[in-house]
């Protein structure tokens, strides 16, 4: 009886000494623990769990969350980036798109349908060509921001590098599978030759 009452008077105790803990996130998703001090205008300032007070400039903050379980976000960075692409020119944001689909667009539906046409159909590769050269739709998880979507500069250059990317995918699908085709038909010649 005299271990438990100790045990609990220790846990007792321990818990009037321990502080509870913010966390911080910052914009590069690095993580902080700390009791938050002061949130100021352009830093935020907290006490490290070494003792020691730390600030760290407001613009690095992402998002805190208190020890009692409420969170806060700071979206200080997000308004600077949305500024910063307002402001930015038409050819940057036309080759931002051209950039985007080099970097997020693969172009294996085009490749595939190329690589099956000589199969199917000689005239197939036109009809894939055709299709290649469709408005593009790109949803909003393969790109790099979102909101740059609703800009026509972007969208033009997405648009314009998407065509010629599925273009040129739907084309070397093409010559793989008539190669292939013709590989496919020389061994069958070679085979019946040696019979």
């Amino acid at each position: 009886m005299k271990i438990i009452l100790f045990i609990f008077l220790a846990l007792f105790s321990i818990s009037f000494s321990v502080k509870g803990q913010d966390t911080i996130i910052t914009v590069n998703g690095e993580i902080l623990t700390g009791k938050i001090i002061e949130i100021g205008i352009k830093y935020v300032e907290f006490n490290r769990p070494s003792g020691l007070n730390a600030s760290l400039p407001l613009l690095e903050v992402f998002m805190i969350k208190y020890a009692n379980g409420t969170k806060e976000v700071f979206p200080g960075h997000l308004d600077t980036e949305i500024e910063a692409i307002g402001k930015s020119s038409t050819t940057d944001l036309y080759f931002k798109g051209k950039e985007d689909v080099e970097k997020y667009y693969s172009g294996t539906t085009p490749f595939c349908l190329g690589g099956i046409s000589p199969v199917c159909l000689p005239i197939l590769p036109i009809v894939i060509l055709a299709y290649s050269s469709s408005n593009p739709n790109p949803s909003p998880k393969i790109v790099s921001d979102p909101t740059l979507m609703k800009n026509p500069d972007y969208m033009k250059g997405y648009k314009d590098q998407y065509r010629l990317k599925s273009v040129k995918k739907a084309a070397l699908g093409s010559i793989i599978g008539t190669g292939a085709i013709f590989a496919t038909y020389m061994t069958l010649i070679f085979v019946a030759a040696t019979l």
